[in-house]
C-alpha cells in the first residue's frame, strides 16, 4: 500500500463504533473451560462450523455484548457469516465479515523497554482483546487474540481474505508487531475464556483504501484480458505488496516439498495450480531451486488432482511470487512458516551514479562533477548525501574539495570585503578527527576544532571568526555555525561560493546510542539554518541502510568497480552460556588464535570498556600483549593508542587489539597482514548485532586480510525465521510525527505569531523547530528508536542478521560449532571489582566522607566514560545522581541524605534527585507557559480536576500507574480529536506527562492504590529526599 493509503487505514466513511452495529460471526454450540478440552471435540467443533449455515439464508449477528460474552465463556467461533452453503473454499457462497481475528504469539524480540508500549498500543489499536490459552504470566510471555471492526463490503470471500491478510500487515506496522500470519477468515478460533478489554470508543476500521487499489488494478487487467477472476486479481495484489516489502533469499526444498504433498492439496482448482507452477518456472529463474527440484515440487502437486499439464508450459509470468504461493497455501490450512527466508526489500534512491576504478580523486571527471554539484549554484539550499564504500577515498577527496574551497576563498577577498561562505567538516568521534587532522590541517588554513580543544572563548570566537573551514565534531558543529552565522547578514544564494556543511559517517547519529537527542536536535537546526541560508549540506557514508531517501534532495552513488571485501572469507559461531562464560569462551579464543600465529593480529570488537579493561588484563596474565581502544579523554591515551588512532599504524608490541565502535567508523589501519582477523563479541548486552556496524567494523583494516568471525551468545530462546521491517515501521512512525506536527500547529494557531516552541513532550515525540520557529521531524531519533528495536530482534534472531550481511557482502557466512563448554565460571569474582551490596555500597557512602572523596577524586580523574566503572555497582539512578553530584562538587550532607533515601528504592518506588528535579523544574516551565500544548491543557486539566475533587471532599485515585495513563490519555486524546487526527496516529505519550505528577502509593491487604496529590515541587522533593533544600 502507497504512503497515502497508509495513512486513510483507521479514518472512517462513518464514524461509528462497535455500540451501532452489529457483529457477524458464527459461534458454536457451547464453550470450553480449557484447550485440552477443546482440542478434544475439535473435529465436531470443525464439523459443526463447516456446515451449521449450509441450508440457512441469511447472516448470523450478535450485539458486541454477546459477542464478548463468547469469548469470555470459551465459546469457539468463526469470524463473518455465509449463507447456503459449506465453510470450505470453494462451496462457501456470499461471505461477509465486518470482523478480523489476528493471534500475536510472540512478542519475546521486541525489546523490554517497549513491550509496555507495544500491549499499550494492542488495547488501543484492538476493539476487543484477550489472552490466548498460551499466554504466559510475564509481559515477554503474553498472547493475545486481538479482535478488530471493520466497515461492512459485499465482495465474497477472496476479495476479503487478501483485504484482511493487507489489513493484518498495516496494523501490525502500527502496533509495532508482526502478527501470526496463519490466521485465516475461515480457521476456527478457540476464544480462551479470560477477561476481555473492550476498547468502546475505537471507530470501526474503513476498509476503502483496499477496495479502492483493488478496483484501480482490476481495471488494469481489464485492459490487458477481457475477463478476469477475483482470484487472480488478489494474486496480483499480493505478489505487488509481496515484492515491494521483501524478497526471497532462500527457499527450504525439504519443507517445500513436504507441504506440496500434503492431502489439504487435492482440492487445488486449475488456476491455483498453474499459479504455483508460475511460481516454481519463476524460483527457477533465479537460482531458488533447480530444475529436477522445481520437476519433483510440480509432481507433488499434481499427485491425487486431474491437472494434466506440465510446468513448463507456465513460464513467463515473471509477476507471479511467493506472496500468492503463500496465500494459496494457507487459503488451504498448510503451514507456509517454515518454506522461505525472506528479506526486507528496501534499496536507497540513486539519483546519480558513478563507476570508478581506484580512488575517488583518481577519477578526475567524477571528482570535478561532485565539486561542481558542492560548489555550483544548482544545489543551493539542498540537502545531499554522498554513498561510496568504506576505502574509496571519501575523505581525502572532500579534504581536497575544501582545500579547493579555500583557495576560491582567497581570491573573493578583499579589504573591504569577507567571503561570506565557510566550509564545515564534522565527524562523529575524536578518533575519527584524529585520523583526519593532518591531511585537513595541511593546506596551512583549516583547523581542527572541538569542544574538548583549550581554547579560552575569545580565542576560540577570533580562530572561528577568521578561519573559513573547520574539522570538528557533530556536537561542536552547532557552536562554530552559530559562532560565523551571527555575523553574517543574508544568504549565500547568490555567493560565489555556499556555505557547506559536510558530515561524514553520517549513519553513527541514528546508530550510536551514545548520541543524546539534544544533541542531535541541535545539530539538525545548525543544519536548517545552513540550508535556509542557501548554503549545502552533505552527509557521507558507505552505509546507508538505516536512512530514508525522502530525506534528501540528491541521492549520489560511486560504485567502485574494482571493490572487493575487506576479508577472504566470513564465519560466525553461536556460543551457549551466560555473558560471562561466552566472554571466557572468547578468551580461551583469543588465545588459541595468537599462539598458532605469533606474526597475526586480532582486531576484537567488544561493546563494553569493562569488558575490554576485563579481557586486556587476563590476556596480560597469560602472556599476550594487547591495548584497549574505547572512548577517554585524549591525556590519558597511551603513546600506542595514539599511534593507532591517528596514524592507523599497530604498534608492534601488539598482537590483540580490543576496541568499542570508537574505532568503529572511519578509522584507517593501514600496517595490517593478509593473515590478520577482525573479531566481533555480539553479546546479549551488546548492541553489535547491527548490520551497519559490523560492515563498519569489518573494514577497519585497510589490507585484505584473512577472516571475519562474528560470535553471537545464544538467545535464551529459539525462534523460527522471521524478517523484521524496518522501513515499514520507519514509515509508519514518520507519519505519525507529521500528524503529530498536524496537531501542535493546530493548537498553536495564532495570527500574531508564526515561530514555534516546542515543549518536553512535543520533543519526547521526535520533533524540532529550526531558528525561525518551523517544526520537523527529527528523523535520527525515531530512526535510533527503530535501530534499538531491530537490533533486540536480531539477538533473538542472529539468522535474520546473517542474510542481512550476506546480501551486503554478496558472500556466504560459514558456521563454526562451539566446541567450548565452560561449566559454572569463577571468573565473575575476578571480573567484578565489588565492593559491597548495592545497599552496603549506599550506606556506606552516606556514612563516610572519606570514601565519598576518594571516589569522586577517582571518577574525576578517570574521566567520564571510565569512570562510570567506579561506581557500576550502584544501581543506575543512583549512579545519575553520584556523577551529578560529582561534577557539581555537592556538599557530602547532601549527597548523605540522598544516598539514604535510595536504600529504600524497589522496583515499584524508584529513587533519582536528578530526574526529578528536571521533572519539577519542567512543571515550573509549564507553569509560565504561554503556548496551547497537549502539555499545558494536560495540566491545566488534572489541576481543575484536583481542585473539584477536593471540594468534593474526594480524591483522585486509580489501581495502577496504567490506569492513571488511560485517565491523561483520555483527556489528550479529546484534544488531538479536536483536530482530525486520530490520537493513535501521533507520537504523542502521557507516560512522559505521567512522571511529572507527585503519585502517592498506598497498598493494603495486596492491593495498591495510586493518588493523584498535586505536582512534584520543592516540597516534594524536600520530603521524599529529606533534604532542606533543593539544590
Amino acid at each position: 500500500m502507497n504512503s497515502k493509503s497508509i495513512k486513510e487505514v483507521g479514518k472512517n466513511v462513518k464514524k461509528n463504533t462497535l455500540k451501532s452495529i452489529e457483529i457477524l460471526m458464527q459461534p458454536f454450540t457451547h464453550g470450553f473451560d480449557s484447550k485440552e478440552e477443546a482440542l478434544v471435540n475439535i473435529e465436531v467443533i470443525q464439523k459443526y462450523l463447516d456446515e451449521v449455515n449450509e441450508k440457512k439464508k441469511g447472516f448470523n449477528r450478535v450485539t458486541w455484548q454477546e459477542f464478548k460474552r463468547y469469548l469470555t465463556g470459551g465459546v469457539p467461533l468463526s469470524v463473518g457469516s455465509w449463507e447456503k452453503s459449506k465453510r470450505l473454499r470453494n462451496f462457501i457462497q456470499n461471505h461477509q465479515t465486518n470482523i478480523y481475528c489476528f493471534n500475536l504469539n510472540d512478542i519475546s524480540s521486541i525489546p523490554p523497554n517497549q513491550i509496555e508500549k507495544v500491549i499499550q498500543n494492542i488495547y488501543d489499536y484492538c476493539h476487543f482483546v484477550q489472552e490466548s490459552y498460551s499466554s504466559g504470566k510475564k509481559l515477554s510471555e503474553k498472547n493475545y487474540h486481538c479482535y478488530v471492526l471493520v466497515s461492512e463490503e459485499c465482495v465474497g470471500y477472496e476479495i476479503s481474505s487478501y483485504v484482511m491478510e493487507r489489513f493484518r500487515d498495516d496494523l501490525g506496522a502500527k502496533i509495532g508487531v508482526a502478527f501470526d500470519k496463519s490466521m485465516t477468515l475461515s480457521k476456527n478460533i478457540l476464544p480462551s475464556g479470560k477477561p476481555v478489554t473492550v476498547n468502546e470508543d475505537l471507530e470501526i476500521y474503513s476498509l476503502n483504501p483496499y477496495l479502492n487499489e483493488i478496483s484501480r488494478i482490476e481495471k488494469i487487467l481489464e485492459k490487458e484480458r477481457k475477463k478476469i477472476s477475483k482470484q487472480e486479481v488478489v494474486y496480483r495484489l499480493l505478489d505487488k505488496d509481496f515484492n515491494n516489502k521483501m524478497v526471497t533469499s532462500e527457499v527450504d526444498f525439504n519443507n517445500l516439498l513436504n507441504a506440496f504433498k500434503s492431502q489439504k492439496l487435492v482440492s487445488l482448482n486449475y488456476r491455483e495450480i498453474s499459479y504455483l507452477f508460475m511460481v516454481l518456472n519463476n524460483l527457477e529463474d533465479d537460482g531458488q531451486i533447480t530444475h529436477q527440484q522445481k520437476i519433483q515440487l510440480a509432481d507433488a502437486l499434481k499427485k491425487g488432482t486431474a491437472f494434466k499439464q506440465d510446468v513448463d508450459e507456465f513460464k513467463n509470468y515473471k509477476d507471479v511470487g511467493v506472496g500468492s504461493l503463500n496465500h494459496i497455501l494457507k487459503q488451504h490450512d498448510v503451514a507456509t512458516e517454515n518454506l522461505f527466508t525472506f528479506m526486507e526489500n528496501h534499496e536507497i534512491r540513486i539519483d546519480l551514479s558513478f563507476e570508478i576504478n581506484g580512488k575517488i580523486y583518481e577519477n578526475k571527471e567524477v571528482y570535478e562533477e561532485l565539486k561542481e554539484i558542492l560548489f555550483g549554484f544548482k544545489y543551493r539550499g539542498k540537502k545531499i548525501i554522498l554513498i561510496s564504500g568504506t576505502g574509496s577515498g571519501k575523505s581525502y577527496a572532500l579534504t581536497k574539495m575544501i582545500h579547493e574551497y579555500n583557495e576560491r576563498m582567497k581570491c573573493n577577498l578583499t579589504p573591504q570585503k569577507h567571503p561570506y561562505g565557510f566550509a564545515l567538516y564534522n565527524c562523529p568521534r575524536n578518533a575519527l578527527i584524529n585520523n583526519l587532522q593532518n591531511d585537513f590541517e595541511s593546506d596551512g588554513i583549516s583547523i581542527r576544532i572541538t569542544g574538548s580543544d583549550k581554547y579560552e572563548v575569545k580565542e576560540r570566537e577570533s580562530m572561528v571568526k577568521t578561519t573559513p573551514s573547520f574539522l570538528t565534531t557533530i556536537d561542536h558543529a552547532p557552536v562554530i555555525v552559530d559562532m560565523k552565522m551571527d555575523k553574517q547578514i543574508g544568504t549565500s544564494v547568490n555567493e560565489p561560493l555556499p556555505i557547506l556543511l559536510i558530515t561524514d559517517e553520517k549513519h553513527v547519529l541514528s546508530t550510536d546510542a551514545s548520541y543524546k537527542p539534544d544533541a542531535v536536535r541541535d545539530y539538525l537546526v545548525a543544519e536548517k539554518a545552513i540550508l535556509n541560508a542557501g548554503g549545502v549540506s552533505l552527509d557521507v557514508t558507505a552505509t546507508p541502510q538505516h536512512l530514508r531517501s525522502d530525506d534528501y534532495d540528491l541521492i549520489i552513488k560511486i560504485n567502485q568497480k574494482d571493490h572487493q571485501n575487506p576479508f577472504k572469507e566470513a564465519k560466525y559461531t553461536i556460543l551457549e552460556g551466560t555473558s560471562v562464560q561466552v566472554e571466557e569462551k572468547m578468551l580461551n579464543r583469543i588465545q588459541l588464535a595468537v599462539e598458532s600465529d605469533i606474526e597475526k593480529k586480532l582486531l576484537v570488537f567488544i561493546e563494553s570498556t569493562d569488558a575490554i579493561e576485563w579481557f586486556a588484563a587476563e590476556l596480560k596474565k597469560r602472556g599476550i600483549p594487547s591495548i584497549g581502544i574505547f572512548a577517554k579523554k585524549e591525556k590519558y591515551r597511551s603513546d600506542e593508542e595514539s599511534m593507532l588512532i591517528d596514524y592507523g599504524l599497530i604498534p608492534d608490541n601488539i598482537q590483540v587489539i580490543l576496541a568499542t565502535t570508537v574505532l568503529g567508523s572511519g578509522i584507517s589501519i593501514v600496517n595490517n597482514n593478509e593473515n590478520d582477523e577482525t573479531w566481533i563479541l555480539c553479546s546479549a548486552e551488546s548492541l553489535n548485532h547491527n548490520a551497519v556496524r559490523i560492515i563498519q567494523m569489518s573494514h577497519r583494516f585497510r589490507i585484505q586480510y584473512s577472516s571475519l568471525n562474528l560470535y553471537f551468545q545464544a538467545p535464551k530462546s529459539k525462534k523460527g525465521s522471521k524478517v523484521f521491517l524496518y522501513h515499514t515501521f520507519l514509515e509508519e512512525e514518520i507519519m505519525k510525527a507529521e500528524n503529530t506536527i498536524a496537531v501542535i500547529k493546530g493548537m498553536r494557531r495564532n495570527p500574531t505569531r508564526t515561530r514555534i516552541r516546542l515543549d518536553e513532550m512535543e520533543r519526547e515525540a521526535g520533533l524540532f523547530t529550526d531558528k525561525q520557529g518551523k517544526i520537523h521531524v527529527c528523523s535520527p531519533i525515531i530512526q535510533s528508536e527503530l535501530i534499538l528495536y531491530q537490533t533486540y530482534f536480531n539477538y533473538t534472531h542472529p539468522e535474520a542478521l546473517i542474510r542481512e550481511l550476506e546480501k551486503s557482502f554478496g558472500c556466504t557466512f560459514s558456521q563454526v560449532c562451539d566446541e567450548w563448554e565452560i561449566a559454572d565460571s569463577k571468573l565473575e569474582s575476578q571480573k567484578i571489582n565489588s565492593t559491597g551490596t548495592r545497599k552496603e555500597n549506599l550506606q556506606r557512602i552516606a556514612n563516610d566522607k572519606g570514601w565519598y572523596d576518594s571516589l569522586r577524586r577517582e571518577y574525576l580523574l578517570n574521566g567520564r566514560d571510565r569512570g562510570k566503572s567506579v561506581l557500576k555497582e550502584f544501581g543506575s539512578d543512583a549512579r545519575i545522581d553520584l556523577v551529578y553530584f560529582f561534577q557539581n562538587a555537592y556538599d557530602h550532607s547532601f549527597v548523605s541524605n540522598v544516598m539514604k533515601a535510595h536504600m529504600k528504592a524497589n522496583k515499584d518506588k524508584p529513587y533519582s534527585y536528578i530526574k526529578e528535579k528536571r521533572d519539577y523544574e519542567r512543571v515550573e516551565r509549564i507553569k509560565l507557559s504561554q503556548e496551547n500544548s497537549i502539555e499545558v491543557k494536560l495540566y491545566e486539566t488534572v489541576c481543575f480536576q484536583l481542585k473539584r475533587y477536593r471540594e468534593d471532599g474526594r480524591k483522585l485515585k486509580f489501581s495502577s500507574k496504567t490506569e492513571v495513563d488511560n485517565y491523561l490519555k483520555g483527556f489528550s486524546d479529546q484534544m488531538i480529536k479536536a483536530y482530525g487526527v486520530k490520537p493513535g496516529e501521533t507520537k504523542f505519550d502521557v507516560k512522559s506527562f505521567r512522571r511529572l505528577l507527585n503519585l502517592l502509593e498506598d497498598k493494603k491487604g495486596g492491593t495498591r492504590t495510586y493518588t493523584i496529590v498535586g505536582f512534584k515541587d520543592q516540597e516534594y522533593l524536600k520530603e521524599k529526599y529529606r533534604v532542606e533544600k533543593v539544590l
